[in-house]
Order: structure tokens, then sequence, then C-alpha cells
């Protein structure tokens, strides 16, 4: 699905179709809350509850705000100006799934055209090897129905440092990509015909972490030089999103 700000109504909806136990969020065991502040403090728990919140903001951002988020990530590399097209259920018009159903869905997945940006969400679970595969998979699906080369970007967000993302505590990105092409034939078996293209993607796929903390200090940093009031709010109520899952 193309998102814009109403058809991720959409997407929540379809979430909870697919997952309908995300409604026991809205209970202690057979019992409802009390009141509406504690069920919203559950809410504040769930990933994927944080995951709509953040397709929301970016899609509200226009290109030199999604540009200048990429640029404070990437280790110094700059991106050329794109177009991005936010994409979180349904990947069918972009990413060539052939055969394999069910894949595994981004959190977010920016599709541009120079660039192509995953981003990974972690709240409390921990990210594995396998998850990185699969990221691999999907960047390398994409290539093969756009025929278009472009910059593949794998974004990892987490509280605390590098190796706190991680079951495993990797402390390099290097580190990461040997262990994941090592792990690769413990993939699902519907992943294992496009082994060949995990590995060359996961060669060209950079990878990069940041955390929220350092996220939220961009963004500030961003939102005081910002004159429009509508554009800023939208920036202080996101950051706000942030602070009160305590995630700094």
């Amino acid at each position: 699905m193309k998102h814009n700000w109403t058809s991720i109504i959409y997407d929540i909806y379809t979430y909870v179709y697919w997952e309908p136990q995300t409604i026991d969020c809205l209970r202690k065991g057979n019992k409802k809350y009390n009141n509406e502040s504690e069920m919203i403090e559950a809410l504040h728990k769930r990933e994927v509850v944080f995951n709509h919140i953040c397709n929301v903001f970016l899609t509200s951002l226009n290109t030199d705000q999604i540009t200048h988020f990429f640029n404070r990530i990437v280790d110094g590399k700059k991106y050329m100006e794109d177009f991005y097209r936010i994409y979180v259920r349904d990947l069918s018009d972009v990413v060539a799934f052939d055969n394999v159903s069910n894949p595994t869905q981004p959190d977010i997945f920016l599709i541009g055209d120079n660039n192509t940006i995953s981003i990974e969400l972690k709240i409390g679970a921990k990210s594995d090897q396998q998850q990185i595969l699969k990221y691999a998979f999907l960047h390398s699906q994409e290539y093969k129905k756009s025929g278009i080369k472009k910059n593949h970007n794998l974004i990892l967000l987490g509280k605390g440092g590098r190796s706190n993302f991680w079951k495993e505590k990797y402390d390099s990105v290097i580190d990461l990509k040997i262990k994941c092409i090592n792990d690769i034939d413990q993939l699902q078996t519907k992943y294992l015909p496009y082994k060949d293209d995990i590995i060359k993607m996961m060669h060209e796929l950079d990878i990069h972490y940041i955390s929220y903390n350092d996220w939220y200090h961009y963004l500030q940093e961003y939102a005081i030089g910002i004159g429009d009031k509508k554009i800023q709010k939208n920036y202080n109520d996101f950051m706000k999103e942030i602070k009160i899952r305590n995630l700094l």
C-alpha cells in the first residue's frame, strides 16, 4: 500500500484483521482495563503502535526533511534528494515475491528513484540475523521488480548502544554480515531458492544503527529551525511519543 496519512488508517485495520490477538492488549486477561488511561498506557508498550505512529510522521515530512533525516544517520554518506514513497504491508506493487507466501513485512519501507531504504524498529525485543536476511531478501526482490540499480540501506532503530539491538552482541556491521551469511541455510525453506540473491544483497546492503536518543536530538535540532509552527508541532508531537516510551 502506498502510504499517505489516510491509507495508514486502513493499514492499522488491516493489521488487526491479520493479527486479531492485537485486541488482547485492550484487556487484562478476560477483564477490560478499568479506564482509557490504562489502555493507552498498554498501547505505549506495543511496538506495532509505535510503527504506525512513525509511518504517519514520516508521511508528513517533505523531501528535504526526509533527506536530512537519512543524511544524519548514514555515517557521512550523502543521499541525493529523492522522492520517497512509503510502504508497509502490501509490497506486491514494488517487490517481486514470486511464490514466497507471507514474506517478512518491514516496519517501514521507503522506495525512491535512487535509494531503497528499510527501517527496523525495536522497543523491547531483540533482533537477530534471520531478520536481517529477510530484509536483504526484500531489497533483492525490489531490485528484481524495478530493474533499477539503487543504493540499498537498512536502518536499525533501538534503545542504547548498537550491541543492545541483538540477541548476540555484534560490535560491528562486518561481524553481523559474516554471521548472517554463514547462517543463511537456517532461513525458512521458502527463502532458500533465493539464497544467491540474498547473499549478493547482503554484500551491497548498507546497515546503519541509530539510537532513539540520537534520533530524538536530531529531530529536536531540526525542529528548532523550522519556521512553520504546524510542522514544528508535528515534530514535537512525535518526539513526545519517543519520550513517553522511555526510549531515550
